[in-house]
């Protein structure tokens, strides 16, 4: 039994190719889990479990270093390299409260183990953590206070496909209401935690902040979708910005030092930017859905954009300047 185990062990420590360790690193890393065992002993362990698990041995210089293949399939116990525990570091800070590590036991190994390695002297030395940060655009809101276990629940019934039993409470509402929901999906927005839903047996599409959910039941009956609804589709669509207009041709001129950065980072796929010498100003043109975060963008620029087309739109900005001003 103990040599199965120092198997396992073993199998462990080693990391995908193009990465490699020695028969010294791997003694080394034994020895620290307990093992007292020598290069050649380690070698004969090697040589038994080559074929069946695809390790390959680099012996193009000293010294030589054992390897997964790059396409060893059969199991995935290679070694967490340094670039891939930072990763998922990196992922479960950004997605933490998407993802209910407490259902996914497999996959919360994972992150103890890529959190071990970034927590070795070796990184810690470099201060990794301090090097790389994700900065929102925009205001960075502080995210609402949720129930981990009510979040839990709901996450559960969205990838299961069930239905839930749930009281919320609008923005607008001084009472909860309790209701049965279809959940379609679950879109992080900002700091807020969107479910996508139907209610009941409506079909209307919903998107409901899930930090105003009070109590939430799974229920044993299959969520119901409606025909050919699609995730992404629905995203791509506006809705989730809360849609005016479905489509617009806008047509905006901007100052150039608010708009030349739609030159490096496009304001939507199918936009036409041009530079006005005469005038000096950007002409930004666009296919696009009139939303609200399309307004608020436009307002934000102030003084510095300039709304050609559609006149409706112009008119409404105007309109709000003009409130402003009040």
């Amino acid at each position: 039994m103990n040599t199965a185990i120092r198997y396992i062990e073993l199998l462990r420590l080693i990391p995908r190719f193009p990465q490699k360790k020695s028969l010294y690193d791997l003694r080394k890393s034994l020895a620290e889990l307990g093992y007292q065992v020598s290069d050649r002993t380690i070698q004969r362990d090697l040589k038994k479990l080559e074929s069946s698990f695809g390790l390959i041995c680099d012996d193009r210089s000293i010294p030589y270093g054992w390897s997964f293949a790059k396409d060893a399939n059969y199991i995935d116990l290679s070694a967490l390299d340094e670039p891939e525990a930072m990763f998922l570091s990196l992922f479960k800070e950004q997605f933490d409260g998407i993802i209910n590590l407490k259902e996914l036991p497999r996959i919360n190994n994972l992150f103890k183990r890529s959190e071990a390695i970034v927590q070795s002297k070796a990184l810690k030395k470099g201060n990794w953590n301090k090097k790389i940060r994700f900065v929102d655009a925009t205001h960075r809101y502080l995210p609402p206070t949720m129930d981990e276990k009510l979040v839990a629940k709901i996450i559960k019934a969205t990838l299961t496909n069930f239905q839930i039993l749930g009281t919320y409470q609008s923005r607008e509402s001084k009472k909860s209401s309790q209701h049965i929901y279809n959940p379609l999906g679950i879109v992080s927005h900002g700091v807020v935690k969107r479910l996508v839903c139907t209610r009941n047996k409506e079909e209307l599409i919903r998107q409901l902040p899930i930090h105003r959910f009070r109590a939430v039941e799974v229920l044993t009956i299959k969520a119901f979708v409606p025909q050919n609804f699609d995730l992404d589709d629905y995203i791509a669509s506006g809705f989730l910005e809360y849609i005016h207009n479905a489509s617009i041709s806008l047509v905006a001129e901007l100052h150039p030092k608010a708009g030349y950065h739609l030159f490096e980072t496009p304001f939507s796929k199918n936009q036409r930017t041009t530079f006005d010498t005469k005038r000096n100003k950007i002409i930004l043109e666009a296919e696009v859905a009139d939303t609200e975060t399309l307004r608020r963008w436009i307002l934000s620029f102030g003084s510095q954009i300039n709304i050609r087309s559609p006149k409706y739109l112009r008119n409404i900005v105007a309109n709000e300047h003009q409130e402003a001003l009040k």
